[in-house]
């Protein structure tokens, strides 16, 4: 007789933290954070992407990303640029000329472009928190 396969056990970190009046919830998935953002009032919008995935492993990359959408959405502002530190403004650069050369990004409109620009200020932020630069 044939032994039965062995089990498979998925182990999920789960992780809360409380910003802004908003809850947010995050549970290690795979390779990333799955992540949702909830009002913890009626006072509060409701985010327009309330879940989504963080492809970063560690929970303050996650947390990151969230607080940003929320802070995006309390403060009525969707910056042209990201803020980043002095140092990480020539990779930034030099990212963003290597996305912005793509054909969909050229014919994508402006917000288009400045959620980009945005998302890849705060990818670079993240990989610098984890110890990986551009300087050699």
């Amino acid at each position: 007789m044939k032994p039965p396969p062995p089990l498979r056990v998925t182990v999920m970190s789960n992780r809360t933290a409380n910003y802004r009046g908003y809850a947010i919830l995050g549970a290690m998935n795979g390779r990333g954070w799955s992540v949702e953002v909830h009002p913890r009032g009626p006072d509060f919008p409701i985010l327009s992407q309330s879940a989504f995935r963080v492809a970063h492993v560690y929970w303050n990359s996650a947390l990151a990303e969230a607080t940003s959408r929320v802070d995006a959405v309390l403060d009525g502002r969707l910056d042209p640029e990201p803020k980043l530190p002095t140092a990480l403004e020539e990779v930034f650069d030099a990212a963003w000329s290597i996305v912005a050369s793509t054909s969909r990004v050229r014919k994508s409109g402006a917000d288009v472009q400045t959620q980009l620009r945005l998302a890849l200020g705060r990818c670079i932020v993240a990989l610098a928190a984890n110890g990986v630069t551009g300087s050699h």
